[in-house]
C-alpha cells in the first residue's frame, strides 16, 4: 500500500495511468475520466481485503487513515464499478440458449477470435505430423493428466494450443504444462 500511497497515486491523480491530480504522466492525465486495465489489476487484491472484515492482519495500521490516497482510489474504483454497472440490463437464458452463443451459432456469428495456423516448425507437429484438423488429443501434464481432451486441432504454436470438440467449443491451453498428439482411435483407448 505504500508504494502505491508514496509514488503511483502521490501526486493526486485519480487513476493508476493518470486522470485528475498534477501528475505529468505523459500529458494525458486530465483527459482521463475512469480506471483501465491498470487499475484493475492493481486494485483488486486491496478492494477484497478493505472488504472483508477481519481480513488486514492490523487494521490500525492498515487504514484510511494512513493511506488516505489509497483508500480514496479504491472508493474511486467502486463508485466507477457501480456506475458501470448501472445501466446494464441483464437478459436471463437457458442452459441451451447459452450454449448457442458460446458455439458461435447465434444468427450467423462465428468465432470472435483471428484463427491462429499451425506452426510447422514446431517439433511436436514435425514428430505427430500435425496440420490444422488433425484430430488431437490434449491434457495437462500436472493434474488431471487421466482426463484427455480430444478435437480437432485449430491452431499450434509456442505460447498455446487450440482444439475445437465435437460440440464445437474452441478450446485454448497453453502449451506449457499441457502435452498434445494424434488422438489415439477408440479401439486404441479401450472405450
Amino acid at each position: 500500500m505504500a508504494l502505491l500511497e508514496d509514488t503511483l497515486l502521490a501526486d493526486g491523480r485519480e487513476w493508476v495511468l493518470g486522470g485528475g491530480g498534477g501528475g505529468d504522466g505523459g500529458g494525458s492525465e486530465g483527459a482521463r475520466k475512469g480506471p483501465t486495465l491498470a487499475d484493475i489489476e492493481a486494485v483488486w487484491v486491496l478492494h477484497w481485503m478493505i472488504g472483508i472484515p477481519g481480513a488486514l492482519f492490523d487494521a490500525g495500521y492498515v487504514s484510511a487513515e494512513r493511506f488516505p490516497r489509497v483508500y480514496a482510489w479504491v472508493a474511486r474504483f467502486q463508485a466507477a464499478v457501480g456506475a458501470a454497472k448501472a445501466g446494464v440490463v441483464v437478459k436471463g437464458m437457458s442452459g441451451e440458449e447459452a450454449a448457442v452463443v458460446l458455439k458461435g451459432q447465434r444468427e450467423g456469428v462465428g468465432y470472435f477470435e483471428k484463427e491462429g495456423e499451425v506452426d510447422a516448425a514446431d517439433p511436436i507437429v514435425k514428430v505427430y505430423g500435425l496440420e490444422k484438423g488433425s484430430r488431437v488429443e490434449v491434457w495437462p501434464t500436472d493434474s488431471g493428466a487421466g482426463h484427455r481432451d480430444q478435437g480437432c486441432l485449430v491452431s499450434l504454436d509456442a505460447e498455446e494450443i487450440v482444439w475445437e470438440t465435437d460440440a464445437g467449443v474452441r478450446v485454448h491451453a497453453p502449451r506449457h504444462g499441457f502435452r498434445v498428439r494424434l488422438a489415439r482411435p477408440v479401439e486404441e483407448v479401450g472405450v
